[in-house]
């Protein structure tokens, strides 16, 4: 049995892409009327996880009765080492099973300190588990996600120019690999600032792209240190190609357009440079069919990695690390 959380806000792209991959032919179950938790109970060949409208996946989860607290506990600590609590029902009752675990206190600030390493190599492995009722649970012992069920915890800060930052933090911990201290990085459409402020943040050296500058606030902000480590340039970031733009380790993208045009330049980049990529491609509300099209043209493209990340809207942020690191890896 598999089980998948989503997001109700989200229902018209989620329902797209399970329906375009026949979940819905198989054997199945809501387990609230808000259509949150689907249990796909025929789950045979669906070994591949990489749902991107999914906010978490447990495979291979298991559905069974318990008789008290206590047998919870022990029936948990038989299978993980670590869990966390996913409420559904009764919460209080949830809480006080796994007050007898072995449990961890995720939140998420920045970017993993390691270099490499997504945030499940960091922290290791945290199984997950839900009450139906008073007397039956599901667990999955390997969840999809570090934060099983699928509701990051973010240390939130207000020194960035914009919320965008957030999508970057949450990105450092899904990506295995990420620029580290020194790297040449591109951010195209880099104004109010929030994705420079990370990878200034990062000590990285960062050459922005946008028609609009910083404003001077933003530039206060980031000291001298940073200023140092910043170059701007007044452009159009579509014809920021790589052979204008110049040799780079990392591009980074999180342009307000079309999404048909961020994918053509998107295209452009993977094709043609072999540096690390990170986009974000944004829909203008719910629009299954048109987000079905764009995700079967990425799907062409080996190597990347899509994904409706906890804290995107309307959009799927889209990466591949640099070519040196897939060659390092043979």
């Amino acid at each position: 049995m598999t089980v998948l959380f989503l997001e109700p806000q989200f229902k018209v792209e989620w329902l797209a892409e399970l329906g375009s991959r026949g979940i819905f032919g198989r054997q199945h179950q809501w387990l609230d009327e808000t259509q949150r938790i689907l249990l796909v109970i025929d789950d045979q060949g669906l070994e591949d996880e990489s749902f991107v409208w999914v906010k978490d996946v447990w495979p291979a989860a298991v559905r069974e009765a318990y008789a008290s607290i206590g047998a919870a506990q022990k029936r948990l600590r038989e299978v993980a080492r670590r869990w966390a609590h996913v409420t559904f029902r009764h919460h209080r009752r949830g809480e006080l099973i796994l007050e007898g675990l072995r449990s961890i206190k995720l939140i998420v600030s920045g970017w993993p300190a390691a270099a490499s390493g997504d945030g499940r190599e960091i922290v290791g492995e945290v199984g997950g588990f839900m009450l139906l009722s008073e007397s039956e649970m599901i667990w999955c012992a390997h969840p999809r996600e570090i934060f099983p069920g699928g509701d990051w915890k973010i240390d939130e800060t207000d020194e960035p120019p914009s919320r965008a930052y957030l999508k970057l933090w949450e990105w450092g911990w899904r990506a295995k690999c990420r620029p580290e201290t020194g790297m040449t990085v591109l951010d195209l459409a880099s104004h109010p600032g929030g994705w420079t402020w990370v990878l200034l943040k990062a000590g990285l050296l960062v050459r922005a792209f946008d028609r609009a500058p910083f404003e001077t606030e933003f530039l206060d902000g980031i000291g001298r240190d940073g200023a140092k480590r910043l170059t701007f340039t007044r452009a159009d970031i579509f014809r920021c190609t790589p052979k204008e733009a110049g040799a780079c380790d990392w591009v980074f993208c999180d342009v307000i357009a079309e999404p048909e045009k961020t994918l053509q330049l998107l295209s452009d980049w993977y094709q043609n440079s072999s540096a690390g990529l990170c986009f974000t491609i944004k829909f203008k509300g719910q629009d299954g069919p048109r987000m079905l099209a764009i995700l079967r043209d990425l799907q062409k493209m080996p190597d990347l990695q899509v994904q409706h990340l906890a804290v995107n809207k309307h959009e799927m942020t889209v990466w591949r690390a640099p070519l040196s690191h897939f060659e390092a890896s043979i």
